[in-house]
Formats: C-alpha cells, structure tokens, sequence
C-alpha cells in the first residue's frame, strides 16, 4: 500500500541522561487501517527519555493485503534505531477491519495489553513524540499531587505543529463546556489555542476526558 510521508517537527532529539528510578509506562494505540502507526511507535521510542521503560499495547484492525503492518520497522532495522532492541516491549491484537466496531471497542482491547506498568498513555495512532515527552508528562502529572488526576488534551494536528514547536510554546486544546443538543448527542465547546506561559505551568482543571490523548 502506498504510505503517506512521515510528517517532521524540525528538531533534534533532545537528550537527558536515563532514569534507572524512572516509572514504566504504557502506552495504548488503537489503530484503524491507520499507515502511520509504525512511526508513532518509531518517535515514542527515540523521543523518550526512558525509552527501556516504555511498553506499548496496540490493538490494529487492518486488512492485511492491504494495509501496512504496525509492527513494520523494515525502514529502520536492522539498525540503531531505538525500536530495533526494543520489539519485544510491544504487545498487538489483529483483527480483520471487517470485525471493528468503533473506537471504544478498540481502545478497549488496546487496554487489555496493560499489564504492571505504573502510567498509562493512550494516543491516537498518528503522533508524534516532541522529545524527552516521558519525563515531563510523568514531572508534569506529579506537579498536580493528585493520585486521582488525569492529563488529557487535543493534539495539535501534524500539518500544523511546525507552526508552533519551535517557537517552543505549549498550545493545547481546552474543553471549555459541555451541552445536550439533543437526548444523543453530547457538543464539546473550547479553544484550540490555550498556551501555557512555561513547560512547567501547573496544568488547567479541564471539564471532561478527551479520548484522543490522555495519561494517567
């Protein structure tokens, strides 16, 4: 099948020391016949500080004469790619696209895969990873000193994230308020352009979950 070129952010790994004390975590991805799915797991893996603590659970309805496998690193290994030494930290469900039943459905196998890590991450299957992401969302969590706390957000979509990383701004989408339009239909009302004055500001009370990205 043919594959969408991998979009870029324009920066350099950024580079700390590994954590022998770091926390694991896991990270779910649901994916829909979705050919960006192995470089979501690519840029987990090279962004993260603590890349030998990080366990992914990827639950892929994919049609497979079609579609790219999640598990295809063939443009990197062999080779010194961090994901090379690291496949056996990746759990996948298969199933056939014909058998899918929704989102919910899917995320919820994809969480099935958790199994002792201390976080939980779950994306959609198309991000990108700005460096060193596992140190500042677990530095980010542990400032709210909540052990009942969850970061959620909208990511800024790929197209437009070189309009704003390296101008090193945190631009996040916040859910303002929630309405019933009718008895079946939920409306989420917020900007998409809420910035933080630092990477370490005290993130804001949100109103709801987001599904598209959260940690916990």
């Amino acid at each position: 099948a043919a594959k969408t070129p991998r979009p870029t952010l324009g920066f350099e790994r950024g580079y700390l020391e590994p954590d022998p004390d770091a926390p694991t975590i896991f990270l779910s991805i649901a994916a829909y016949r979705d050919d960006f799915c192995q470089d979501t797991i690519m840029s987990a893996f090279e962004q993260a500080r603590n890349p030998d603590k990080l366990s992914i659970g990827i639950f892929q309805q994919w049609d497979p004469e079609e579609d790219i496998d999640c598990l295809d690193f063939s443009s990197v290994c062999p080779g010194l790619h961090p994901v090379c030494s690291r496949v056996d930290q990746i759990r996948i469900i298969r199933i056939s696209f014909l058998d899918a039943k929704g989102p919910t459905f899917a995320r919820y196998y994809a969480d099935l895969l958790l199994e002792d890590e201390e976080f939980h991450l779950q994306i959609d299957a198309h991000s990108l990873f700005t460096p060193n992401w596992d140190h500042e969302a677990v530095a980010m969590w542990r400032s709210l000193d909540n052990d009942f706390a969850v970061i959620t957000s909208y990511p800024k979509s790929l197209v437009y994230m070189h309009e704003w990383y390296p101008e090193k701004k945190t631009k996040l989408c916040a859910i303002c308020f929630t309405e019933w339009k009718t008895p079946n239909m939920m409306t989420m009302h917020g900007p998409c352009n809420f910035c933080l004055q630092s990477r370490s500001q005290r993130p804001p009370v949100a109103h709801c979950l987001l599904g598209r990205w959260h940690f916990v």
